[in-house]
C-alpha cells in the first residue's frame, strides 16, 4: 500500500511539472503587455505621440515584435501621412520596423501603395529591402502598363532580384540601354550574370553621367571581370569616378584592389575621394582593411588632439573622423573597436570641457562628430558581447570607455533638446533614430559584396 502511494504520488508530481512548464512556455509566447500596447486598438486609437513611443519602445526591444505588433504596424502604413508631420515620421518608423523584421505580410499592403501612386518611393524602398520575390510579379505589371517605369519600382526590382526580375531588367535594358534607372536597378541584383551585359553597354555610354551609372553598377556586381575597368577609373581625373570606382574596389574582394585602395587612402587629396575610399575599404572588411582604417584614424586623432590644443576648432577634420569611425564600425571586426575605444581615451584626456569650448562656433558639427562615435562603439560593443560575455577578459576597457562617452555625451546634446534622450539611448546601443529614414548611408548597406 506505501509502495502504491509513492507511486501515485510521483506520478501526480511528473503531471504537475508537466502543466507548470507547458503554462510557462504558453506565457514565454503571449506578446508582453508593452508590446500589445503597440498593438492594432493601441495604435488605431492613440495620438501621435503614444504612437511615437509605442514604437520606439519596440524599437528599443526588438524581441517584443510579434505577430500583433505587425499587423498593427501594416495597419498604420496603409495609407501614406503627408510628408513633415509627426504622423509621416511614425510612418516612416513602422516601415523600418516591418523591413528590419522582413515582415513579408506586410507586402499585400505595400504594393497596393505603389499601385495607388507608383511615385511612392517609400514603400518601393522597402518592398525591395523585404526581398520576398512575390511582389515581383505586381511590379512587373506596374511596369508594363504603364508603359514607362518609375525609378523607385525599378529598384525595388534590382533589390529583390531573382530569375525572373533579372530576365526583365536586362530585357528592357537592352531596348533602352540609355535609361539610368534601368542601369542601377540592374547593378542592385548584385548578380554577376547582368556583368557582360553592363560591360558591353558600359563601352557603348561610358562617357559622361551616364557612364558613371554603368560604373556604379559593375562595382556593385562586385565580379573580377569588372576589376581592370574599375581600377583604370580610380586613375581618372575625374573626382567623382575616382570615388565611384572606390567603392566598386570594395567589392571585388581582391587583393590588387586592396592595394590600390591602400594607396588612395595615403595619397588621395581629395575629399569627397578619399570618403569613397573609406567606403570602399568598409566594404573590403577583413583584418587587413581594418588595420589600415585603423591607422589612418589614429593619424588623424593625433592631428586633431594637437591642433585643439593650440586652441583652434578642428573643423572639418570632424568629417574625417566621421569616416573613418563609421567605416571601421561596418568591418565589424574586434580590432575596430580597439582603435575606436583609442579614439575614445584620446578625447578623454583631452577633456570634454576644452572640446566644447574650442570648437562652439560650430557646434553641431562636433556634437556629430561625436555622437557618430558613440553610435560606432554600442554597435560594435553589442556585437562582441564585451561586458560580462566571453570577451570580457580581452576588452576590459569597454565599461571604461562606456563611461567615458556617455560623460563626452552629456556635453554635446544642446542642439537636440527634444530628442536628445532618445539619441543617446539609441545611440549607446549602436542604433539610429528611426524617425529620421530611410537614412541615406552607404556604410549601412545590408547587402555589401562578399558577405
Amino acid at each position: 500500500m506505501a509502495l502504491r502511494r509513492s507511486v501515485i504520488a510521483i506520478w501526480c508530481f511528473a503531471l504537475a511539472s508537466l502543466v507548470l512548464c507547458f503554462i510557462i512556455a504558453r506565457a514565454d509566447r503571449r506578446p508582453t503587455e508593452s508590446a500589445l500596447d503597440t498593438g492594432a486598438v493601441g495604435l488605431a486609437s492613440a495620438d501621435s505621440g503614444t504612437v511615437r513611443k509605442a514604437i520606439l519602445h519596440v524599437y528599443r526591444h526588438p524581441q517584443e515584435y510579434n505577430d500583433i505588433v505587425a499587423r498593427a504596424l501594416i495597419r498604420l502604413v496603409k495609407k501614406p501621412a503627408a510628408p513633415g508631420t509627426d504622423d509621416f515620421q511614425n510612418q516612416n518608423a513602422a516601415l523600418q520596423l516591418l523591413m528590419s523584421h522582413h515582415e513579408t505580410s506586410a507586402v499585400p499592403t505595400l504594393i497596393k501603395r505603389v499601385e495607388q501612386d507608383p511615385s511612392d518611393s517609400l514603400a518601393a524602398f522597402v518592398l525591395g529591402e523585404i526581398g520576398d520575390e512575390k511582389a515581383v510579379d505586381a511590379l512587373i505589371r506596374l511596369v508594363e502598363k504603364r508603359d514607362h517605369g518609375q525609378r523607385s519600382v525599378y529598384i525595388a526590382l534590382g533589390k529583390i532580384g531573382g530569375e525572373k526580375a533579372l530576365q526583365f531588367l536586362m530585357s528592357r535594358l537592352s531596348k533602352d540601354s540609355g535609361n539610368w534607372d534601368l542601369v542601377e536597378a540592374l547593378g542592385e541584383t548584385r548578380d554577376k550574370r547582368a556583368m557582360e551585359s553592363l560591360l558591353q553597354l558600359w563601352r557603348k555610354h561610358k562617357e559622361g553621367a551616364l557612364g558613371m551609372s554603368y560604373l556604379v553598377a559593375i562595382g556593385k556586381v562586385s565580379d573580377e571581370r569588372g576589376l581592370p575597368l574599375l581600377l583604370e577609373a580610380s586613375r581618372s581625373p575625374d573626382r567623382w569616378r575616382r570615388a565611384t570606382a572606390a567603392e566598386g574596389l570594395g567589392r571585388t574582394h581582391s587583393k590588387k584592389a586592396l592595394d590600390r585602395l591602400a594607396e588612395m587612402l595615403a595619397k588621395e587629396k581629395d575629399e569627397q575621394v578619399w570618403y569613397g575610399v573609406t567606403i570602399g575599404l568598409a566594404i573590403y572588411g577583413g583584418e587587413e582593411a581594418t588595420k589600415l582604417l585603423a591607422e589612418q584614424l589614429q593619424k588623424v586623432t593625433n592631428e586633431v588632439i594637437e591642433t585643439m590644443s593650440r586652441g583652434q576648432p578642428m573643423g572639418k577634420r570632424w568629417e574625417d573622423i566621421d569616416c573613418l569611425v563609421k567605416a571601421l564600425a561596418a568591418t565589424r571586426r574586434a580590432s575596430a573597436l580597439v582603435a575606436i575605444m583609442d579614439l575614445i581615451d584620446s578625447l578623454h584626456r583631452f577633456g570634454a570641457e576644452r572640446y566644447v569650448k574650442i570648437n562652439r562656433r560650430d557646434k553641431t558639427n562636433a556634437e556629430t562628430c561625436v555622437l557618430t562615435v558613440v553610435w560606432s562603439f554600442g554597435r560594435l560593443r553589442g556585437r562582441f558581447d564585451l561586458i560580462g560575455g566571453p570577451g570580457a577578459g580581452r576588452f576590459m576597457r569597454a565599461g571604461d570607455a562606456g563611461e567615458r562617452l556617455s560623460r563626452i555625451l552629456q556635453r554635446h546634446l544642446t542642439c537636440w533638446e527634444k530628442e536628445g534622450k532618445e539619441i543617446k539611448e539609441l545611440a549607446t546601443m549602436g542604433k539610429i533614430l528611426p524617425f529620421a529614414w530611410p537614412p541615406e548611408d552607404p556604410y549601412l548597406d545590408s547587402r555589401r559584396g562578399g558577405e
